[in-house]
């Protein structure tokens, strides 16, 4: 008689909300729409796309071998050699319908500086092309199921801590901002296969999304991740006056008049809005402005852009978050469109804009494990950390802006308290007032790491 394969079934249910947005995209049609389930029609996070998010960091963590124990390998043909012993349930929103914003996004094409548009040969689809893409917005709220078949428990704890910690983020596109999540809830429930009782029970399971068992919130919540205190993160504090547009794809009648009042006339721009209608910087423009001024200093370090594209491809080593406008400043300003071939107006180009202002809180994590792997030849944590002061420098001196009309004076910032930390503590904290001397020994530090890259 051979021997059971485990002896014991472990299941989480956890949920969690969506702290930034989240783009789990379904690959159809040209539109980026969200996944939506082939049954029910609502939008829902893929099983496969959590579990590979969960093994991808168990891998990170604790080393290939001890992925491969719990997530399997499916070149492995021998016995249960190749099996998971990990099965992972779809997430599914909690309330009738997951929030739903729109934003759109394009490539640039660096030597021209304009939108770059590739076609698909044979077909009416492009990519590069500006793009609207669909995205599950902040606030919502999904469950998910975990089912642990014999040991290895404690690095799935350790990964759904991760996921509270920022270090797993679910769907595409989370270098720039999105798809960040916190831990709710999380009730862990232990199923015995040699107790004939709890045999009975778990075979008696019918709703695997059900909660019952042992509430480990409080515990994922302040657990550690592996991985999690090696990150640093840089905090910006940034003023804006009233003439930031990144401009959303459509016009939002009552966010308008909670900015201005009544108008006569609607805007025919507005700045983009995140799910809770607050004005926001989004990561994407700010990971663009970023990588632009950090290619543009590189080269005149004389570091190969290949060590850049190191830094920002590939699973990128730097994660940018929306960052939501505070104080909000906002006002309508009108334009008028130029011919630009005989510099008169267009007629009846008449047109306005919605423009935004306040105070905001850029954040940036620069992960150290993916960087520290890419060294002796890459750009290490504190060398990209400087490339990264670098930027902020040039944002602070108007050398950079965000947002369209930087020839009419929009998008620049002013730059207060940058923080840096690591852990919890923080490794760095000035100010980049005009005048003032940062003076400090970690910011020195980066600086010497930055020199010393060939």
């Amino acid at each position: 008689m051979s021997s059971a394969i485990y002896d014991r079934i472990y299941r989480y249910v956890v949920d969690v909300a969506c702290t930034q947005p989240m783009h789990v995209g379904s690959a159809e049609g040209q539109r980026e729409d969200i996944l939506r389930h082939p049954s029910t029609g609502k939008p829902f996070v893929q099983a496969s796309g959590i579990a590979g998010a969960l093994a991808d960091y168990v891998q990170k963590a604790n080393g290939y071998e001890v992925r491969r124990q719990l997530f399997g390998n499916s070149g492995e043909t021998n016995g249960m050699e190749g099996k998971s012993r990990v099965a992972v349930l779809d997430g599914v929103f909690l309330k009738e319908k997951a929030r739903l914003e729109m934003r759109t996004r394009c490539s640039l094409n660096k030597a021209l500086g304009s939108v770059d548009e590739k076609r698909l040969m044979g077909s009416e689809l492009s990519s590069g092309a500006v793009q609207t893409a669909e995205y599950i917005g902040t606030g919502s709220q999904f469950r998910f199921a975990i089912l642990v078949y014999g040991n290895g428990f404690e690095q799935i704890e350790d990964a759904i801590a991760a996921i509270h910690a920022g270090k797993i983020r679910f769907g595409g596109q989370n270098t720039s901002g999105f798809g960040r999540l916190s831990v709710l809830e999380a009730v862990k429930s232990s199923y015995d296969m040699t107790n004939e009782a709890e045999r009975k029970s778990w075979a008696k399971l019918t709703d695997f999304y059900e909660k019952s068992g042992a509430d480990l919130t409080s515990q994922i919540k302040d657990r550690k991740s592996s991985l999690e205190d090696s990150d640093y993160v840089i905090h910006i504090q940034v003023k804006l006056d009233a003439a930031l547009l990144i401009k959303a794809n459509m016009t939002d009648a009552d966010r308008v008049q909670k900015s201005l009042g009544n108008v006569d006339k609607m805007p025919n721009f507005m700045n983009i809005c995140n799910a809770d209608k607050e004005y926001i910087i989004p990561g994407t423009s700010l990971k663009g402005v970023f990588r632009g001024r950090i290619e543009t200093i590189a080269d005149y370090l004389g570091i190969p852009n290949g060590q850049i594209e190191q830094i920002f491809e590939q699973r990128s080593k730097i994660l940018f978050e929306d960052a939501v406008i505070r104080e909000e400043r906002s006002i309508q300003q009108k334009r008028i469109h130029l011919n630009k071939i005989s510099g008169a107006v267009k007629y009846q180009e008449l047109f306005s804009e919605c423009v935004a202002g306040g105070e905001a809180d850029i954040t940036i994590h620069v992960d150290t494990a993916r960087l520290s792997g890419a060294q002796p030849s890459g750009i290490g944590p504190k060398a990209c950390i400087a490339l990264l002061l670098y930027a902020v420098r040039d944002l602070a001196v108007g050398a950079a802006s965000l947002g369209s009309g930087a020839s009419i004076g929009r998008g620049f910032l002013t730059v207060g308290r940058v923080t840096i930390q690591q852990n919890g503590a923080d490794k760095a904290d000035f100010s980049l007032k005009a005048g003032e001397d940062v003076g400090d020994a970690f910011v020195a530090q980066c600086l010497e790491e930055l020199n010393a890259v060939q």
